[in-house]
């Protein structure tokens, strides 16, 4: 498994990943009444309020802060992490959900807030989806 070889998809599982996040933000935000948070990107607002302005804005904010700032500088920096664990431990579940729940516990302590039942649901499904695209698309060689 060479970093080289994988670093495009590795990339483009950082890419996958934000988009599930935001779509599974958007989900809950939906079906739960989850309290705003400044530093969440879609601050769970309920999309169907979205007017064409705010649409617009949300794409550029989404594009701009989500995929390419902190897709970049924070996203894909603890995924080349992952690869090196999963390079060193193997492509199991649990490392991908218990990685993902180790930096939820350190946002929580950072930002100072409540766990939320919802987030750990969340962290869940992406540690699950995680695994998956990493068996399928990295290389194992």
């Amino acid at each position: 498994m060479r970093f080289t070889e994988n670093f495009y998809k590795l990339l483009l599982i950082v890419y996958v990943f934000i988009f599930s996040k935001n779509i599974l933000q958007i989900f809950f935000g939906i079906i739960t009444t989850s309290s705003n948070k400044q530093y969440d990107s879609l601050i769970l607002i309920n999309p169907f309020n979205f007017s064409n302005s705010t649409f617009i804005f949300y794409l550029l904010y989404f594009i701009l802060y989500e995929l390419v700032i902190l897709g970049t500088s924070i996203y894909l920096p603890l995924y080349i992490l992952l690869f090196f664990i999963v390079r060193r431990l193997g492509n199991k579940i649990s490392i991908h959900i218990l990685y993902l729940l180790i930096l939820y516990c350190m946002a929580i302590w950072l930002f100072n807030v409540e766990m939320d039942p919802f987030c750990i649901l969340v962290i869940g499904i992406l540690g699950f989806l995680n695994w998956f695209l990493f068996k399928k698309w990295v290389n194992e060689k």
